[in-house]
């Protein structure tokens, strides 16, 4: 049901004394007597709900009074309920239509000022929305070297140098027997260092062996974590980005090469 304002009440009255400052209209002319009383009907009720802050129904109150009698305070009013409603461009078209009525120069000034103003907020809404990209990722820690690892190393290279020693031992007894002079003394002394070459030989032998595999061993793990450390490190120059686009998104991949 359509709620009308009659244009003696005193609600429209203050209503027009109020909205007519704000709307920088002339009070004359908004409420000369000549004008139509269907319109100004709508014109009480547009500028009672332009007091309250419901612009959408004063644009359409004001846009129903123009369609009866067109008057430039009319477009005014119509364009101002727009601006505020949120609708500048349809606003920036009322205000032109109202400059061609020839207003006065401070209602122009107005005028343009509220152009301009709309024509921002228009040209900041077209912006698109300036996507920041992520924080770079904090490069995750190298993985250590396993205590084992190292472990393993030392064991099996100190292992390996006994074993050396060992079998270097043996070979110098050998060598003893060689610079022997006569043939008595050899024959003595040739089971005691043949028996002792052979225990540095077979001890050297074996704790060789255990040192080199220790080594082996010792190496592979050291390897296997470098391996990863390199890993670690290429996944960190690499990262891959997603940010929305008008048409979509898009992926982009960034880091060191």
């Amino acid at each position: 049901m359509r709620i009308k304002f009659p244009a003696s009440s005193t609600l429209a009255r203050l209503a027009r004394i109020v909205v007519c400052i704000t709307l920088w209209l002339p009070g004359g002319r908004v409420l000369a007597g000549d004008i139509d009383p269907a319109a100004r009907d709508h014109l009480d009720r547009g500028l009672v709900l332009y007091a309250e802050k419901h612009y959408e129904a004063a644009s359409k109150a004001f846009s129903e009074g123009y369609a009866l009698d067109p008057r430039p305070e009319f477009l005014f009013a119509w364009a101002q309920a727009e601006r505020l409603a949120g609708h500048p461009q349809r606003a920036i078209e009322l205000y032109r239509e109202f400059l061609t009525t020839e207003p006065p120069t401070q209602q122009v000034e107005a005028s343009v000022r509220h152009i301009i103003g709309c024509e921002h907020e228009i040209a900041n809404a077209s912006k698109p929305e300036e996507v920041k990209p992520p924080p770079a990722p904090t490069p995750p820690p190298p993985p250590r070297l396993e205590p084992l690892s190292v472990s393993l190393v030392a064991v099996g290279s100190a292992l390996a140098a006994v074993g050396g020693g060992l079998l270097g031992g043996a070979e110098l007894r050998y060598r003893k027997l060689e610079n022997i002079g006569t043939y008595n003394e050899f024959s003595q002394q040739f089971p005691t260092h043949t028996a002792a070459a052979q225990r540095l030989r077979l001890g050297g032998s074996v704790v060789l062996a255990v040192g080199g595999s220790t080594l082996i061993i010792g190496t592979i793990l050291w390897a296997r974590h470098a391996v990863k450390r390199r890993r670690a490190r290429e996944q960190h120059r690499l990262s891959a980005v997603l940010a929305p686009t008008r048409f979509g998104g898009a992926v982009g991949i960034g880091g060191r090469f």
